[in-house]
C-alpha cells in the first residue's frame, strides 16, 4: 500500500512538473531581443567578440584587458608630451646658460631657422623657469607685457591622480 501512495505521488509530481515545464509562466519577462548581448559582437578594432548568455569568453576577456592596456599606454605616452616638450625647452636653455629664475630674452626675431615649433618671425620672445619644488612664486610683471605662462598643458588636459 505505501509503494502504491508513494508511486501515485510521484507520478503526479511529475505530471504538474511536465506541465509547469511546458506552459509560459505567467509573470515571464519579455525581454526585447534589442537589450541582449548577442553571443557575438563585432568590431572594428576588436574583430569578433564572443559570448554565452551575456557573460564574455575567455578570449573575448583576454582581448578586451589587451586592449585596454594599449589604449591606456598610449593615453599615458600622449599625456606626457607636453610636459615632456617643456622639460627640454627648459633643459636646452640652461645648456644656453639660462638658469632658473634668470630671464633670456632673444636678440633677434625668429626665422625658418629657428628650431621652435611654432614661433612667428614678428614677436621678441622672452622666457624663463619657475621652480615651484621650495614653494610657491610671485611673478611681477610689468604693464604691457603680453604672453603665457606655460604649465605644460593645454585648459582641460590635466591628468588626474
Amino acid at each position: 500500500m505505501k509503494a502504491q501512495l508513494t508511486l501515485a505521488a510521484a507520478s503526479i509530481f511529475a505530471m504538474l512538473s511536465a506541465t509547469a515545464w511546458t506552459q509560459e509562466p505567467k509573470y515571464a519577462a519579455k525581454t526585447p531581443d534589442s537589450i541582449t548581448t548577442p553571443d557575438t559582437v563585432h568590431t572594428q578594432a576588436l574583430g569578433d567578440l564572443q559570448f554565452f548568455d551575456g557573460d564574455p569568453r575567455k578570449d573575448t576577456v583576454k582581448k578586451v584587458y589587451d586592449f585596454l592596456d594599449l589604449t591606456r599606454g598610449s593615453e599615458a605616452f600622449l599625456n606626457g608630451i607636453p610636459a615632456a616638450s617643456v622639460y627640454a625647452l627648459m633643459e636646452g636653455f640652461k645648456e644656453g646658460g639660462l638658469q632658473p629664475g634668470g630671464l633670456g630674452i632673444f636678440e633677434e626675431l625668429m626665422d625658418a631657422r629657428s628650431l621652435f615649433l611654432t614661433a612667428n618671425s614678428t614677436t621678441m620672445y622672452a622666457f624663463t623657469e619657475l621652480n615651484v619644488k621650495d614653494g610657491p612664486v610671485v611673478v611681477e610683471v610689468p604693464p604691457g607685457v603680453l604672453g603665457p605662462v606655460d604649465d605644460a598643458y593645454p585648459a582641460g588636459s590635466r591628468i588626474s591622480a
